[in-house]
């Protein structure tokens, strides 16, 4: 009985995960920490959320750039190729000293 449950469950589980397909993020940053007038490099990998392969579901990435407050204050389109893309964010005198969040999507993943 038991073990005919969780064939079920797992099974369910199978049918959700390849029917409503995932996508999950990976950014690799070129520093850890970045000054007025450089440049932040960032190398973007999308993969399918199951198997971490890469995915072939969006094209475009999206990427911004957040101040302390979490105000959107740098936005960048990311073409992706077979779910890999670069981007740079150049941080000119219009920005200022602080801590900022990069946060990185697509639209599959917005629903």
């Amino acid at each position: 009985m038991e073990r005919n449950l969780f064939a079920r469950l797992f099974d369910n589980a199978r049918f959700y995960s390849e029917t409503f397909l995932r996508e999950k993020v990976f950014l690799h940053f070129d520093n850890t920490s970045y000054y007025q007038g450089d440049s932040i490099w960032i190398k973007a990998y999308v993969v399918n959320a199951c198997n971490d392969s890469l995915s072939k579901i969006s094209k475009p990435l999206y990427v911004e750039l957040l101040d302390q407050l979490g105000n959107v204050v740098d936005r960048r389109i990311v073409k992706l190729s077979n779910g890999e893309g670069l981007c740079c964010i150049p941080l000119d005198n219009a920005f200022f000293t602080g801590y900022f969040e990069v946060r990185a999507f697509t639209k599959w993943m917005l629903g």
